[in-house]
């Protein structure tokens, strides 16, 4: 499972980043077009979300297979595309991809850790897309060295061989796994509203955010800030391997101390992560680019655990894909309009900036969010999405 969400999740969404540069360079032509390339791949992102929460009747397991044959499809798409609309095609499909295995995975979780643990189990399931980022500085630096400068294709193409050992071990491997059962409504249970609006304002900020910052990072470090492509696969690579952290470790701590502060933290944090980028120069721009792959795979680990807290493991993955809309909203808006404040401003300081406050509105929208302490110690996990 960890294996197929890091293909799926973190090589195939993540890769448009690091070729960035060289595809905008070569077919693209401006980063208008790029944000609108990286607003389809997400958008497919959104769409099988949708598609997987419907599909109750098939195994999440089976989900999972489908999924990663899927991500093989989009790869080749984008391996071997003579021109945009092709590529269009290839993100969309990526993104749809992703989507299907990110909710299959997310019961297989839920039905075998304790609410007491469900932090730290989706941290490590977290851990997997953190070396699925990692991984990619590899896939690029092998295809620069094999086929010379700006070999984006080969790039695709590298990760479709890595895609198909990964697809040849879930179906030799994965053993069938049925979803968590629904439990059904006991008489005297009232739904209640606890705030799930502002997790939906909270995490649409949060794609915006994420789409802004981890979009244009390579393209933004290397013409802003003078890194060379090495320089900026490297700060890459590292907010991959800090992703591999970030999930166990807020996710832990969230155990501790509870969902909401660390969400409202993570916020704010991204926020000063984002302005670092736009204003400040060498060291400070890597560190927080590490500092961001803590957050990043942190903070979407503690939605998961928050909206389990309040919806209970039964029914969370029809609501995570209900509250998985606000971010892929979110990150289907944000790249569209950095990619033409890149344009028109002639740097990322502006893309940056925009990043940076909407993390912070994001952050003052999760202290309205109810204590999901409260609910642990009451045991209440019957609500309303609203």
């Amino acid at each position: 499972m960890t294996a197929a969400a890091g293909l799926a999740q973190g090589v195939s969404r993540m890769t448009f980043a690091f070729v960035l540069p060289d595809m905008t360079e070569q077919v693209l032509g401006t980063y208008s077009v790029a944000g609108f390339l990286g607003a389809a791949n997400l958008g497919g992102y959104l769409i099988g979300v949708l598609v997987s929460a419907t599909l109750t009747h098939i195994r999440p397991t089976s989900q999972v297979k489908a999924g990663v044959g899927l991500t093989l499809l989009g790869f080749a798409l984008m391996a071997l595309s003579p021109t945009v609309w092709l590529l269009f095609v290839g993100m969309l499909t990526l993104g749809m991809a992703s989507g299907i295995v990110w909710i299959a995975v997310i019961p297989v979780v839920a039905a075998h850790a304790p609410s007491r643990r469900r932090g730290l189990a989706y941290g490590l399931m977290m851990s997997g897309v953190g070396a699925g980022i990692a991984s990619i500085g590899l896939f690029v630096r092998a295809a620069d060295s094999w086929f010379g400068p700006s070999s984006w294709r080969e790039t695709w193409l590298l990760e479709l061989a890595f895609g198909g050992i990964v697809l040849l071990l879930l179906v030799l491997l994965l053993e069938p796994v049925a979803g968590v059962p629904r439990r059904p409504r006991r008489t005297g249970d009232r739904p209640r509203r606890l705030g799930i609006h502002w997790l939906f304002v909270c995490y649409t900020c949060f794609g915006v955010s994420h789409a802004l910052f981890t979009h244009f990072l390579v393209a933004a470090l290397r013409e802003d800030a003078g890194f060379t492509l090495a320089e900026s696969i490297n700060v890459y690579s590292l907010l991959g391997l800090a992703n591999i952290v970030g999930g166990l470790l807020l996710g832990r701590l969230s155990d501790r101390v509870g969902r909401r502060p660390i969400l409202v933290g993570a916020m704010f944090a991204i926020s000063a992560c984002a302005s670092t980028i736009a204003l400040a120069h060498g060291a400070l721009l890597t560190s927080s680019g590490v500092f961001y792959g803590l957050l990043m795979s942190g903070f979407s680990t503690v939605v998961i655990a928050y909206l389990g807290d309040v919806v209970g493991p039964d029914r969370l993955p029809g609501a995570y894909a209900a509250i998985t809309v606000a971010i892929g909203v979110g990150q289907m808006v944000g790249p569209p309009i950095g990619g033409a404040l890149a344009d028109v401003s002639g740097s990322f300081e502006s893309t940056y900036l925009l990043c940076g406050l909407v993390a912070a509105v994001g952050g003052i929208a999760a202290t309205r969010m109810a204590d999901d302490r409260t609910l642990r110690r009451t045991g209440s996990s019957t609500t309303a999405l609203g």
